[in-house]
């Protein structure tokens, strides 16, 4: 406790004036031996004895009065913090010295046990609340835990404003009412509160200069269609709350309670939260009890690039939590280098064009899904998105973006040895339909594994070596090189490896990243792929399921040692051999099968 006027403080010594004056006051009393007033002597001595007390009540009353006086003069001030606990104080000091007066009362009334026994008890309790609230605030300071209900508190406001926080109700977005709800709730706190709001932004979070300012800050936030995680922006306002000035710590989170955002309580985020005792954590709920919503599910494409007049496949799911059918409509935009760009806070994009509609029907137990088909692009970038002709609460999953690239035909450079079927291999890349029309992703050259050394690879993307023979250490130098440059090399592995030791010079390890060492003969092998993320594998995804692989058997393929280790199993066969490998060279990628693909039917001087 301070004193603002703590000179004043002598003042109490003038509460000696009472006391003189009592004491010039007392009257000598007379004795008188008289047995016939005995009565009157008894009845003296009661009003005696009540003056008496009378008396000291009345010296009680003054020496109280020029306290406060001197009190009142003096101005005490307390810390903020301690405001509360100095008014409970005051409260029970001032119970228990009015109980001490009525109990000298009741006793000077002579009044009977059942009044001043209660009394007696009441004012030895009020003494002891005093005395142990009076030593707790003196001892623990603004630790203390009572009376501080208006006392300043580190607070921070959490807003959940992830995508879903612009569902509409009531003309009223979800974000909206969280808003609302926070600043009323700051406006509400203590004086002198630290206040700090914290949305899914990423960023440095600051406290605020004030309530004011935490108001702004609160105004300021809006629905993200990238938000940061809930989880995490709990845990950064913990930390925050825990570095804060006042005792008293809150994080107040403003949210939808949606599974996506709230883990359950099993989380170690949340088990987290849980262990902190000083810290209070008040979850407000904003949402909608039971949202109506229709969405449209991820995009998936066919391909992200096409080669020439190409068609690309654009899969479509939608989603309803009610039944509802609803347009669909495909938009490609205009391709113009010059756009989008920023006009007077404006955002000027390109003119769109509707390439196609469909109508679809979903419920909640059963989605639509649809495919548009796009082709005859020019090359070049396009960008387009797929958007319902009708609008529901919730606007943000309505839409959905893509964007293609169509560009030349990929140049492929086929190398086959002796008994390969370059044609079968052709046909399966390149296929003569997609040839006619213009639509096939590769532009394929024939020449013979000799003339590699010589082939201009400039303009090549993809060189694939089928059941290759022995190459010259030159050779694997020079494709080495190239395919560091970001290129593809393909090999598939076949009797015309032979027993040569060019597949094992260093040469040739530097581009395969392994060995082959022996021809594996296992009539019953077949592919047998575990993982489908790789991109060779991933068109085979769909279908995982219904592949029947153990109805393509494998009747030799080579075994590989000295494998690299940066060169990955893609794929491996039923009986645990190495099927497809990637080795990394630079920019560029190397894949080996261990089997060749385009073998002819019944190849001379095999079995």
């Amino acid at each position: 406790m301070a004193w603002l006027n703590g000179a004043l403080l002598g003042g109490f010594a003038l509460v000696a004036i009472p006391i003189v004056i009592h004491f010039a006051m007392r009257k000598k009393p007379k004795r008188i031996v008289f047995p016939a007033l005995r009565f009157v002597q008894a009845r003296s001595e009661t009003n005696r004895r009540q003056l008496r007390i009378r008396r000291w009540l009345l010296l009680a009353l003054r020496c109280l009065a020029i306290a406060a006086l001197v009190t009142l003069l003096a101005r005490p001030s307390v810390a903020a913090p301690l405001a509360g606990d100095w008014a409970l104080v005051i409260t029970f000091g001032g119970m228990a010295l009015l109980g001490s007066f009525l109990l000298l009362a009741a006793l000077a009334a002579r009044r009977g046990p059942m009044l001043w026994v209660p009394l007696a008890f009441a004012v030895l309790a009020l003494t002891g609340t005093t005395t142990w609230l009076m030593a707790s605030v003196l001892t623990y300071g603004s630790e203390f835990p009572v009376g501080d209900a208006r006392a300043p508190v580190t607070a921070a406001i959490v807003l959940d404003n992830s995508a879903r926080s612009s569902y509409i109700q009531a003309n009223q977005t979800v974000l909206g009412r969280a808003k609302a709800a926070a600043k009323r709730l700051v406006r509400a706190l203590p004086a002198d509160s630290q206040v700090a709001v914290l949305s899914l932004e990423r960023g440095t979070v600051f406290w605020s200069a004030g309530k004011q300012a935490a108001v702004r800050a609160i105004d300021r936030a809006s629905a993200l269609e990238r938000p940061a995680s809930l989880l995490n922006t709990l845990l950064q306002a913990e930390r925050l709350v825990r570095e804060g000035r006042h005792p008293r710590k809150e994080i107040y989170v403003f949210t939808d309670l949606t599974r996506p955002s709230w883990p359950d309580e099993k989380h170690p985020i949340t088990q987290q939260l849980q262990k902190n005792a000083s810290t209070s954590v008040y979850v407000i709920d904003v949402g909608v009890p039971e949202p109506e919503n229709g969405r449209l599910l991820d995009l998936g494409l066919s391909a992200e690039a096409i080669a020439g007049a190409g068609t690309i496949e654009l899969h479509v799911t939608f989603a309803s939590s009610r039944p509802s059918t609803r347009t669909l409509e495909l938009y490609l935009e205009k391709p113009d280098p010059s756009l989008p760009f920023v006009q007077d806070g404006r955002r000027v994009q390109p003119p769109r064009t509707l390439k196609d509609q469909a109508e679809l029907t979903a419920s909640p137990d059963q989605p639509a899904r649809h495919t548009f088909y796009l082709g005859n692009l020019p090359p070049g970038t396009h960008h387009g998105e797929l958007r319902f002709v009708e609008t529901d609460p919730l606007a943000i999953d309505d839409v959905r973006y893509f964007t293609i690239v169509v560009r030349r035909p990929w140049k492929m450079l086929v190398a086959a040895g002796p008994q390969t079927s370059v044609p079968a291999w052709v046909e399966a890349v390149a296929p003569r339909e997609l040839r006619s029309r213009g639509e096939a992703a590769f532009e394929v050259d024939v020449v013979p594994p000799t003339e590699l050394a010589n082939a201009d690879l400039t303009r090549v993307d993809v060189v694939c070596l089928l059941d290759p023979p022995p190459l010259p250490d030159d050779t694997w130098r020079r494709l080495h090189d190239w395919v560091e440059g970001g290129k593809g090399l393909c090999i598939a592995l076949g009797p015309n490896v032979g027993e040569s030791e060019s597949f094992a010079s260093e040469a040739a390890q530097e581009v395969l990243g392994c060995v082959p060492t022996i021809p594996f003969r296992a009539r019953d092998a077949f592919l047998s792929p575990t993982s489908y993320e790789h991109p060779v594998l991933r068109p085979f995804r769909p279908f995982a399921d219904s592949v029947p692989w153990n109805e393509f058997l494998v009747r030799r393929h080579w075994s590989v040692e000295q494998v690299d280790e940066i060169c990955s199993v893609v794929m491996r066969y039923s009986n645990g051999e190495a099927a497809l490998l990637e080795h990394p060279v630079g920019s560029g990628r190397v894949l080996i099968m261990t089997t060749p693909l385009t073998e002819i039917d019944r190849p001379q001087g095999r079995p």
